[in-house]
């Protein structure tokens, strides 16, 4: 690799055409295979959305999310159908979101997000009104319309952390005042299996976790550590996976005896397994203190209204980025961050017309930049036509063949002009191509041979 970048710097002339050929070639080969990944297999399974769409979509004008039941389901294709969802898998996946995701219960990975997980309570914190299955299609779950109101200062101290169902209960305790999940622990250990009875009167879903910390790991030490049986029955056989490593609700039950087998399939720290369960009752105790706000605007902005008799924080289940806004009867307030990356501000007795906007990071910028560009390439092309037009005086201090004897023509400001940048130009298209070069090479370095290397190493 050294040598051929060498080779196409000291030669450079004499390789730019043949090494830029090599670099335009592999580049539209490249294009043609990431076409054919990206582009190609989401045309040829087209199944899969037809399917989804010919499940009964809800009849529901509200501004809220879907969730998936598991992630049997595209992460992308919830918003694809048209809806809005917590699910999102590109490199631009945000690492505030991907760690609020993750410690919220739902299942992440290398940069994806999935809306499969959770608990009652994180649904309804970030409105997931409906779970979307592909057998059984759309069902109604315990989440609502985005934005909420709650008691004034209540998700202020609220942290997330590791324990992930603790993380539930602490944020059931900031909102209610009081514990919210029943937290079981095994009865005996034997034979590397860990067992649990859970008597339930009430009605009352059960959830099962296990958890190592913020990882964006295609494949986390912790994968593949247990099985999980319910009244005999295997309802994960290897968990956590790569694509499903949320918390798990292991069933809704009512009047029974429920028993848990947790089988160790790996050397595991047993502190990091939780199973806790949570009432019916202490759900909708829960939901009672949340009172929701009015969307007002259209799909696509993000208005509200809220008629107030005391002060209350409205909370936004939208990550906060820089630039981002929001203003309360058109004055800006102050937004907060809370539950790791969402957004939080003070609403005042009385009426209140909430109004959220964001510029992204830089807009303006890159708008003067690319005017700016434009108006360069406009007069740097009216400059060429100019210099073309009127070559025969570009030559400065020559005797012109066609004036007469000993008379100098010397080029004005704008032949000046236009040489100052064709020398850059020139030498900025050197520095390029050799910097080209070496990045080509680097890349291919990486990305083709160091895999292949350490795959048989």
């Amino acid at each position: 690799l050294v040598i051929p970048g060498y080779t196409a710097m000291k030669n450079i002339k004499n390789n730019r055409h043949f090494f830029s050929s090599i670099m335009l070639a592999l580049c539209l080969i490249q294009s043609l295979f990431m076409s054919s990944v990206f582009i190609g297999s989401a045309f040829n399974d087209t199944h899969e959305k037809e399917e989804l769409l010919s499940t009964a979509m809800p009849k529901d004008e509200g501004f809220y999310r879907v969730k998936s039941e598991d992630n049997s389901i595209n992460v992308n294709m919830i918003g694809g159908l048209g809806f809005n969802s917590m699910a999102h898998y590109t490199s631009i996946t945000d690492k505030d979101y991907y760690d609020t995701a993750k410690k919220l219960g739902y299942s992440a990975y290398w940069m994806e997000v999935s809306a499969a997980g959770g608990t009652a309570i994180s649904d309804i914190i970030v409105s997931n009104k409906y779970t979307l299955d592909r057998d059984k299609g759309i069902s109604r779950v315990h989440g609502d319309d985005i934005g909420l109101l709650v008691e004034s200062g209540v998700l202020d101290n609220f942290k997330l952390n590791d324990k992930r169902t603790m993380n539930h209960n602490e944020l059931y305790k900031a909102v209610t005042k009081e514990d919210g999940f029943t937290f079981y622990y095994p009865k005996y250990e034997k034979n590397g299996k860990l067992l649990y009875t859970v008597n339930i009167e009430e009605e009352e879903t059960l959830y099962f976790d296990i958890f190592d910390g913020i990882s964006t790991s295609v494949d986390d030490d912790i994968n593949r550590s247990v099985c999980i049986y319910v009244n005999g029955e295997i309802l994960m056989e290897a968990y956590p996976e790569k694509k499903d490593n949320g918390i798990k609700n292991l069933g809704t039950f009512e009047n029974t005896e429920v028993m848990i087998e947790v089988e160790i399939l790996k050397e595991l720290d047993r502190d990091k397994i939780e199973i806790a369960g949570l009432k019916t009752a202490d759900i909708n105790k829960f939901k009672s203190h949340i009172s929701h706000v009015d969307h007002i605007g259209d799909y696509d902005n993000l208005e509200f209204k809220a008629v107030l008799d005391t002060e209350r924080d409205f909370f936004l289940s939208v990550p906060y980025y820089e630039n981002m806004n929001i203003y309360v009867n058109g004055e800006e307030k102050q937004i907060e961050k809370v539950i790791g990356c969402f957004c939080k501000v003070q609403l005042e007795k009385g009426t209140n017309i909430v109004r959220a906007s964001y510029i992204p990071k830089g807009l303006a910028p890159g708008i003067i930049i690319s005017v700016f560009s434009c108006l360069f390439v406009l007069f740097t092309f009216i400059l060429h036509r100019y210099v073309d037009k009127n070559k025969t005086q570009v030559t400065a201090g020559i005797f012109h063949p066609e004036l007469p004897e000993k008379r100098i023509i010397k080029p004005n400001y704008l032949f000046k002009i236009y040489n100052c940048i064709q020398s850059i130009s020139e030498k900025i298209n050197k520095a390029a191509y050799r910097l080209l070069c070496w990045v080509f090479f680097c890349i291919v370095a990486v990305i083709y041979i160091l895999p292949v290397a350490v795959y048989f190493l």
